[in-house]
């Protein structure tokens, strides 16, 4: 799909409308070269959502504030890019203590496979795809999820090389549900509650 930049928001934004996406919009080997994507519920100064994408060695890392990600079409959330962590961490979830970085309750709110579009040839291809997209300051991928599924476009400011915006593209899976209700982990069906009480309680 073309994209126009849009002067006053600084962003690149799509062109067509959701009328012209095919329902899946990939082919099923795309999946086969798949790289993890994870997003997790973070209580700590600010109420937020880490969202973390897999690249060779580390993860891109973005900030998504309280509202939460959405499957709601053509619907922007604003991101933040924060620096890389490491994959070692990738599911890492629970309690970080007072006085680190980031000392807060949290939780796998959602994880799975994303796959940028056109790729599917081979894993190193699919690499330099998505090299050249993050370079680029547009990324278009589909993820799949237990939470999120379908084509997403991450786009870059070119103003603001930390602010970007999230848009769900139309298929079959988008949703007008409230996302955020869907508030426990993935691994072990606990909340930020569940988690919370844990450390009141000293266990």
């Amino acid at each position: 799909m073309e994209s126009f930049f849009n002067e006053g928001s600084g962003f690149f934004l799509p062109q067509d409308g959701i009328q012209n996406i095919p329902p899946l919009g990939f082919k099923p080997n795309a999946m086969r070269n798949k790289f993890r994507f994870v997003i997790k519920e973070h209580h700590a100064t600010r109420i937020h959502y880490d969202f973390r994408l897999e690249f060779p060695g580390t993860l891109k890392s973005w900030v998504i504030g309280i509202e939460g990600p959405t499957l709601k079409p053509n619907s922007a959330r604003k991101m933040v890019m924060v620096g890389d962590h490491n994959p070692k961490y990738i599911y890492r979830e629970g309690i970080i203590p007072a006085g680190q970085y980031g000392a807060g309750e949290m939780i796998v709110w959602d994880k799975g496979c994303y796959f940028p579009r056109y790729g599917g040839k081979s894993k190193s291809e699919d690499k330099e795809i998505l090299n050249a997209m993050l370079n680029k300051g547009e990324l278009d991928f589909f993820i799949m999820g237990h939470k999120l599924k379908g084509r997403f476009r991450l786009t870059g400011n070119m103003h603001d090389k930390n602010s970007w915006i999230l848009i769900k593209q139309g298929d079959i899976y988008c949703s007008d549900d409230d996302l955020t209700k869907l508030n426990r982990s993935v691994f072990d069906g606990k909340s930020i509650m569940d988690w919370r009480i844990k450390k009141n309680s000293g266990i």
